[in-house]
């Protein structure tokens, strides 16, 4: 009888300790704040981020126009800000000239903050922004993101299986001519390297 009430006691805990743990994360966070002041046409009302296929993730502006976007890892996405005349990309300079509009999220539980996000009616000449910031993961340890893309096979990237960005060719996503919302803050071109939720700050008891 002790045996048996042994053996069940070993089976009780064996599903408590399998369902504690993490499973891996499918979603990342980017975070930001719109300077609503700097658009002079209106102040945007949300930020939406589109994925390569056209999936739309929506929220709509904080107190002081904070936003935080939940998004499936494994896409590539652009984000817009919604303002009274329509969207308004984000654009992320980068070393060379390049002014992007898409970032590729590759792993789940990453935290990407990009800063205050501006305004201006045409790319800047001259401005500060911190490229390829370091990606940190919801346990609070850095991520390691990969700048480069995988190969470009019938117009699709062989690592994401989104569209060629071209990169490393000099190119610009964006016109420099057109309005635009740029971060303080880049995200990485590829934000990657968190446990995917399994590095989550916290140890189980032995």
């Amino acid at each position: 009888m002790r045996n048996a009430v042994s053996l069940a006691v070993c089976a009780v805990l064996a599903v408590a300790c399998s369902s504690s743990g993490s499973a891996p994360k499918q979603t990342s966070t980017i975070t930001g704040t719109v300077a609503s002041a700097t658009f002079a046409s209106g102040a945007p009302s949300a930020v939406d981020a589109i994925d390569e296929t056209g999936a739309r993730t929506h929220v709509v502006l904080g107190a002081g126009g904070a936003f935080s976007l939940t998004l499936a890892k494994a896409h590539v996405y652009r984000v817009v800000a919604i303002t009274p005349r329509g969207e308004e990309p984000i654009v992320f300079p980068r070393a060379g000239g390049r002014l992007d509009t898409t970032f590729r999220l590759s792993s789940g539980a990453a935290v990407v903050g990009l800063g205050s996000v501006r305004h201006f009616d045409a790319a800047p000449k001259a401005i500060s922004v911190v490229d390829d910031g370091q990606t940190q993961c919801e346990g609070g340890n850095a991520g390691e993101n990969d700048q480069g893309g995988g190969d470009c096979q019938d117009g699709k990237d062989g690592k994401t299986g989104g569209p060629c960005t071209d990169e490393g060719q000099g190119g610009s996503d964006a016109d420099p001519a057109m309005p635009m919302a740029v971060p303080e803050q880049n995200p990485p071109n590829d934000v990657g390297g968190c446990e995917d939720g399994q590095n989550d700050g916290e140890q189980n008891d032995d």
